[in-house]
Formats: structure tokens, sequence, C-alpha cells
């Protein structure tokens, strides 16, 4: 990995290291012990959706109710997964599977089996019971084997936002936690639900996912104020309304993330059309996300298609061959399936500093409002997270 590691870095871009990342930090917990969490009797493990390693200290130092509740905890600096993006990590996470075996590599993604791109955001992010009834059906999702681990523990619950319940309702490895699949309608309402779990003898095991942060960041930035003052809310919540319970009923509490994020201002935007001499360089259009864009390019076509980004965007963006970038391990694991090979293209765009490329769609409608934070990438910002420890 010494090659890719030291190119990356002379970009100040970040190989996740997978032997401390969230991955092992959740696989551990589906287990119930191991060296990143220990063998907490009763556990939560919350994911805050958007919490960098950088944000989370920014809004700590600058408190002082926030500086004390938090000095009690254990903070380490932790990785993510690349592509640092929420439905790739998110099936990391859940199913336990590096990104080189579940090939979730962004949204939109390329899927044969359907013949399109798909975006994996207007699906469930897992099995149904239709999907494997119906003969030679092909499952876009794995097995979250790490919710099924956890679900064999009848004192397991998972709580998540009601909207995202909707979605995922016919998914098989959630109907099987029945009530234990707890929906909660607002922030202040998970910690009513969170502290009831605590309180509640029959239970030792919760996981909680919280997406409002994230959010805050695309629409207003990591660096904005409105974003900084919601992460703030939320940690006084957390000490507020849950570090009192769990010290007073024996509980353990982890909170992790799924990535960090990167600023940016409309300066930072590059726009590619499907009418771009550069896309008729490829096999089809990108796909991926913003900050980690991959490409299938014409064999005969790759110098002009290097020679062409590069004249378009030169000094905004690193290129990676993504056959090397499996062979050093970029994807973890040992490497990529070869029916999902295809979904790692030919080339990977990663942008560097804050810069961001989008490529429009025909199909798709302008959005409602400007984004001004994402990622996805490889950055510092996006890849490097918390892990905080409570333990009893």
């Amino acid at each position: 990995m010494g090659s890719l590691k030291s190119e990356l870095a002379e970009k100040e871009l970040l190989l996740p290291d997978f032997k401390n990342s969230n991955r092992e930090v959740f696989n551990e917990f589906a287990l119930g012990n191991g060296r990143m969490i220990g063998k907490p009797e009763k556990s939560i493990m919350l994911l805050i959706d958007g919490l960098g390693f950088d944000l989370l200290n920014e809004v700590i130092e600058n408190d002082n109710l926030l500086s004390k509740a938090f000095g009690d905890a254990e903070i380490n600096k932790i990785n993510t997964v690349f592509p640092s993006y929420t439905p790739t990590v998110i099936t990391t996470l859940e199913s336990g599977l590096f990104v080189g075996e579940h090939g979730i590599v962004g949204s939109p993604i390329p899927v044969r089996e359907y013949g399109e791109m798909i975006n994996v955001f207007q699906k469930g992010w897992g099995i149904t019971e239709q999907e494997l009834s119906m003969p030679d059906s092909y499952t876009l999702f794995p097995e979250m084997k790490n919710i099924q681990k956890l679900g064999k523990n009848p004192g397991f619950a998972y709580l998540q936002d009601e909207m995202v319940l909707k979605k995922n309702r016919d998914i098989i490895d959630f109907k099987n936690l029945g009530n234990r699949f707890i929906g909660y309608i607002s922030q202040r309402d998970f910690f009513i639900q969170l502290r009831k779990l605590v309180r509640n003898k029959n239970y030792n095991s919760v996981y909680g996912y919280l997406d409002k942060i994230d959010h805050a960041q695309h629409i207003y930035s990591k660096s904005s104020a409105e974003a900084k003052e919601l992460m703030k809310y939320l940690l006084e919540d957390i000490a507020t309304h849950l570090l009192p319970e769990i010290k007073e009923h024996g509980w353990s509490l982890f909170i992790t993330a799924d990535h960090g994020h990167v600023s940016f201002k409309k300066e930072h935007i590059s726009m590619i059309y499907g009418t771009d001499k550069l896309v008729a360089y490829m096999n089809t259009a990108p796909w991926g996300c913003s900050r980690a864009m991959f490409v299938s390019v014409i064999p005969e076509m790759e110098n002009k298609f290097r020679d062409e980004l590069e004249k378009r965007f030169k000094g905004k963006y690193i290129l990676l061959d993504s056959t090397e970038a499996i062979k050093e391990g970029l994807f973890g694991g040992k490497g990529v399936p070869e029916n999902l090979r295809y979904r790692f293209g030919s080339h990977i765009i990663i942008p560097t500093d804050n810069n961001y490329f989008i490529y429009k769609y025909p199909y798709e409608k302008e959005r409602d409002r400007e984004i001004f934070g994402s990622h996805g990438g490889m950055s510092n910002e996006e890849i490097e997270i918390p892990l905080i420890k409570f333990s009893n």
C-alpha cells in the first residue's frame, strides 16, 4: 500500500486505516466485545451522520459545559471507509462487508442486472422477501449480517427515523426485529425513546442513528454557525438527557459516525454534462458521488480522456487507476469479486482540496436549494471521525 499511500499524501488525501475504523467498531458491537469497545454488559452505539473528528473537537473545545461533560469520555480518532458516502458506509457497517465485497460505491451506481443507473436512496438498504421469492432474482444490497447478529439478541433494539423505517418496511433483516425496530419523529423524541430503553431491564444493546447533522452541513456548510449550533444542541442533549441515565443504569455509550464533511463555495464546483467531450471518451455516464466520481473510460481513448481532464480541471483532482487502487486495498479486503468489478470502473476522479464535481444527468431536476457541504472523498476531514466512549 506504500505507493498509493504516498501518492495520496502528496495531495493531502488519506488512505483509510481499516484496523481502526468504524467498520471494525461495528463488527465488535455486533459480536458484543472487541479491542476497540471492550466487553460491555449493556451498550448503546450512536451513529451520528456527518460527524467529523474536526467538527466534534471544535464544538466541544469552545463550550465549557460540553468540555466538562465529555471530559469523562475517551475520545479517539478513527477512520471511515472509502468512498466516505452514507449508503456506502452504512452498507459496510450493517453488513460487516468491505466496500469491495458489496459494491455500493455511491449513488447512482450502474447495475447490469437492471440495465441502468440506480439511485440507491430510492430503495430500502437490504433484501426483501419479494426479491428472494422471484426466480433468478437479483438483490442490489447484501444481507445485513451485523444486523442479523444483533437481532439474535432478544435485548437488542434499533432506533431509526420513522421515515427511514417506512422505506425499509419490507427488508427482511429489519422485519425480523419486530417491535424492537423503533421509529422516532424528532431529535428530542429520539432521546425520549432511548431513555425508555435504558430504563427497561429487558434491553441490553441499542443501535441509534441520527442524520440531521449531516443535513445541516450540506445545507449550511460545516463551517457555518448554524451547523455548529445544531451540533452543540445535539451534544447538549446527550450530556443532559442521556449521560445521567446511562450512569444510573450501568450502560456503556459509544458514539461514532459514517463520515466527516468538507465545505465548499460556488467557485469550487466543476460541472460535467453529457454533451461534454470528456464524456465521449467514456463507455457510460460517471457514477458514485461528487467527491468520488467513478468512470469507465474507453481503453483506446484513455490518453485523450486524461488530456481533456487535465485541460478542464487542472489542479482540482487526482486520478486513480481503479485496478491499482483495488490491488492496494483502497476498498478493503482482498479484492473485488468478478461480478461486481464493473461497478468500480476503470478510473476514479478524486477532487482535491474543497473541489466538488457534478455530473448533470439529463433527467435530473435542478436542486430546490444550493448545498455548501459534501463528502465521499479522501480528505482528512471526510475520513477522520471520532469514537467516543463512556464506559461503565
